[in-house]
């Protein structure tokens, strides 16, 4: 029992320090602008403008390209978790503790 539990104990420490912060930001969309720019409107919701169209995802790649550089991370870590055909979007950030 004493192994177990320390085994337990051992795995929660060393994946708590692995755990990931998600953040979550609600964002309208702004495809065919003149401009990329990223606009804040409060703590959680922004305005994407970017120069792509809504076709074939290129507007969509566009704003997690820069929505990445906004919060300085890599794109991998930003996904769209749902409006992928609509302008309001909910997207994820992923951000790991060392950051």
């Amino acid at each position: 029992m004493c192994s177990v539990l320390s085994f337990l104990t051992a795995h929660l420490l060393r994946t708590s320090s692995l755990r990931k912060h998600r953040m979550r930001l609600f964002v309208k969309a702004k495809p065919n602008a003149g401009k990329t720019f990223v606009k804040k409107n409060d703590e959680s919701h922004f305005e994407v403008a970017v120069k792509e169209p809504p076709v074939r995802g290129l507007a969509n790649q566009a704003i997690i390209s820069a929505l990445a550089g906004y919060f300085s991370v890599e794109k991998t870590r930003v996904r769209i978790i749902s409006g992928y055909t609509s302008r309001q979007k909910v997207i994820e950030i992923l951000e790991s503790n060392s950051q």
